[in-house]
């Protein structure tokens, strides 16, 4: 047989038993991280990161921020936001970098990634990292996906009636 053959199937083997991240993840329900929320002194480079996280805001269902949040909400100084958009489903895992507002910088602290996934049902899950610096922590909206598109789709039929 030959040699590399056998490690080619041995790690496309490995690849089938890696679990999905949308059925194994750690949930956090933390609504301290929305960005409604003030600074608590949490420090996430306190946390021990290991594995994929999903968002509650009071039991529901919420994603990380994709744009600049003030300093001083999240429950930290610095607060942690998605310098991008949310995959789609069919993308898979992909990288994002987080940024860090330092409040003359949306993206001071801007170097380091996460991996993200959108799972069937609308939710996303994240692998996150330990941020580099304490009083960092990671932040959420306070509404998810589904939310903010039927609240415009609402508010839209109402001016459609009022005008």
């Amino acid at each position: 047989m030959n040699k590399n053959c056998h490690l080619t199937s041995l790690k496309a083997l490995s690849n089938t038993n890696t679990p999905d991240p949308c059925n194994k993840y750690t949930s956090l329900d933390q609504p301290w991280r929305a960005n409604n929320e003030t600074e608590l002194d949490i420090c996430d480079r306190r946390f021990s990161w290991d594995g994929w996280y999903r968002f509650f805001y009071y039991g529901m269902n919420i994603r990380m921020a994709e744009s600049c949040v003030p300093t001083s909400r999240c429950g930290a100084y610095y607060s942690l936001w998605l310098n991008g958009p949310h995959p789609e489903i069919e993308d898979g895992v992909v990288t994002r970098q987080v940024c860090g507002n330092a409040g003359s910088d949306c993206c001071l602290f801007g170097s380091t990634s996460i991996k993200v996934k959108t799972c069937p049902g609308n939710y996303s899950v994240y692998k996150l990292f330990r941020p580099k610096y304490c009083n960092m922590a990671y932040c959420t909206g306070t509404k998810s996906k589904h939310d903010f598109i039927y609240k415009d789709f609402i508010n839209y039929d109402l001016m459609w009636y009022v005008v």
